[in-house]
């Protein structure tokens, strides 16, 4: 899944298109040799985009919420984040964005565990309805 940053979080580069679907797959697994999935029944995760690491205002974020555009299948160990194209739309472009994942331990417990995160851009799609 891409190169190790510093802190041990896979870095994987992705890009939006403004007016389309981002439809992503993330299958979580206990390691490349192993494809075992491992089970995230009862977790919760979050995807933020932001302009910067510091940025203080998101441009993007998702949750496992109701309709908040990241669903789990805890079984399975997948987390699908689908954004649709009304929300996409909406965003304006972007070349040195950067995003990650959370995903966050049932309770009782706290933990909360970097999944994948990395450079994101944010480009305008060619193809328009209008034409």
């Amino acid at each position: 899944m891409g190169c190790e940053s510093n802190c041990g979080q896979p870095q994987f580069p992705i890009c939006l298109t403004t007016g389309a679907t981002f439809l992503w797959p993330i299958y979580y697994a206990l390691d490349d040799n192993d494809e075992t999935p491992i089970d995230l029944t009862g977790y919760t995760a979050k995807f933020t985009i932001r302009e910067s690491v510091d940025a203080s205002d998101t441009i993007l974020v998702a949750t496992t919420d109701a309709d908040g555009g990241i669903t789990i299948d805890g079984s399975a160990g997948l987390i699908t984040i689908s954004i649709p194209p009304a929300i996409t739309a909406l965003l304006e472009t972007i070349q040195d964005a950067v995003y990650d994942v959370f995903i966050y331990a049932p309770s009782p417990s706290t933990d909360t565990d970097p999944l994948i995160g990395g450079p994101c851009s944010i480009s305008e799609a060619v193809t328009r309805e209008d034409v």
